[in-house]
């Protein structure tokens, strides 16, 4: 007897993956077994076997599904609903006009046999699945019956996942408002169900919606929502809650606020154990900081970032966190510390954005340099610069960082001493910045 999930199971797994004779199979075995299987179970396998063989261009295949009529007039009608739901679904990309049938068929047995809430259940199921394959006003319609035969049925759940769903039409379609107040409704009508992990994600794509329109009290508003209806087992989403309230806090210059949303979001993810993720973390929250003018509390995280990054092998975060380190020391007028975090950008940077942002900010580093006549720091800048803007073919930035190298050597001494000077500081350079 073959192990794992039962026959009708595997059966519905195989008609999914379009393996129809493996599904034949699975329903064969059910029809086989010793006592006979009861008049659902049996009822279920013969009509898949039936569909499973007609899709195989068998004849005869009318038998089964005459049987399974036959077999299900003992059945309870909501059993049979229940049934044909999930052949529906096992349908739905192999056959979407055979499944079609299947659903309507299974929501009438449903209302027939007195059993709206499974009625409410199936239209739900269908809005959502009509919702992926982008059919919009079929998802609308099906959702908005689900929600009315949920309420009657005393269903709130399924009343309220289905707002839920109707609410994630409302956002992608633009309408914001809407959808919040659809989400109010359904957490109103529901308070606890499988619905609020939904709503949780679609209220902090609501506050992104609303920091993207200015409306940043409205913003902090549904995150704070989002929060109270997220437990511990809700890492996912709590992280992004409080890492988007550290992104308002940072906006208004409230410091306190933002490190505390911060020093949270930080403490989620280092109890998962994820040094990759902490790794990312560290590097959002950080330029969030940054773009805000917290260069003290970014500098700090972009070390322990870009420690982390090295440990784990990401070159992408390694190049970032350098390249930001490299304009903090940069805004400390520590030329000598930037041009070792710049380098050490160059070095880690693969794909063309990474390296094109890497020369540049190379570029910065020796004009801040000459800026301040550090002719040293600012040749082994520019020079990195031009070579690195020369392989990627960017032909007129090359020319610019080889015509400031010029005026570099112009302006120091022109000797060899002034070469072992370039090289001192590059040494120096990495030397400060692998000790961060």
């Amino acid at each position: 007897m073959p192990s794992g999930p039962d026959p009708l199971q595997r059966a519905a797994d195989a008609l999914r993956r379009l393996d129809l004779p493996a599904a034949v199979a699975a329903y064969d075995e059910l029809l086989a077994t010793s006592p006979p299987a009861g008049a659902e179970q049996r009822g279920t396998a013969l009509l898949g076997r039936g569909l499973a063989r007609q899709l195989l261009g068998h004849h005869g295949a009318i038998g089964d599904v005459t049987a399974a009529l036959d077999a299900w007039r003992s059945a309870p009608r909501g059993w049979t609903a229940s049934a044909l739901s999930e052949l529906a679904a096992a349908l739905e990309d192999s056959d979407p006009s055979a499944a079609a049938a299947y659903w309507d068929t299974a929501q009438r047995l449903a209302m027939a046999a007195g059993d709206p809430g499974a009625a409410a259940r199936i239209a739900g199921e269908r809005g959502n699945r009509a919702a992926l394959a982008g059919e919009w006003d079929e998802a609308a319609r099906l959702l908005s019956v689900a929600e009315e035969l949920g309420r009657g049925a005393g269903e709130d759940s399924v009343a309220a996942a289905a707002l839920i769903g109707l609410a994630r039409l409302d956002h992608d379609a633009g309408a914001v408002l809407r959808a919040a107040r659809r989400v109010g409704e359904a957490i109103a009508l529901a308070p606890a169900g499988p619905h609020l992990d939904a709503a949780r994600w679609l209220l902090c794509d609501l506050a992104a919606d609303a920091v993207r329109t200015g409306r940043l009290d409205d913003a902090e508003v549904l995150l704070e929502e989002a929060l109270q209806l997220s437990d511990d087992g809700a890492a996912g989403v709590r992280t992004r809650a409080l890492a988007a309230l550290a992104g308002l806090a940072f906006q208004r210059n409230d410091r306190e606020r933002a490190l505390s949303a911060a020093g949270a979001v930080l403490h989620v993810v280092r109890g998962s154990g994820d040094d990759t993720e902490l790794a990312y973390a560290l590097h959002d929250i950080a330029a969030t900081a940054m773009a805000n003018g917290m260069t003290d509390d970014a500098y700090r995280w972009l070390v322990e970032s870009l420690a982390l990054a090295k440990r784990r092998r990401l070159p992408i975060v390694m190049a970032s966190a350098a390249r930001s380190l490299a304009a903090i020391a940069l805004d400390r007028a520590d030329q000598l510390r930037a041009l070792g975090y710049a380098e050490q950008a160059a070095a880690l940077a693969s794909e063309p954005a990474d390296l094109a942002a890497s020369a540049m900010t190379l570029r910065a580093v020796g004009a801040e340099a000459e800026r301040w006549r550090r002719y040293d720091i600012g040749l082994a800048a520019q020079r990195a610069a031009a070579t690195m803007f020369r392989a990627l073919d960017d032909t007129g930035l090359a020319a610019e960082c080889e015509d400031a190298v010029a005026r570099l050597a112009a302006a120091g001494e022109a000797t060899v001493d002034q070469q072992s000077r370039v090289e001192t500081a590059l040494d120096l350079a990495r030397r400060i910045t692998e000790q961060d």
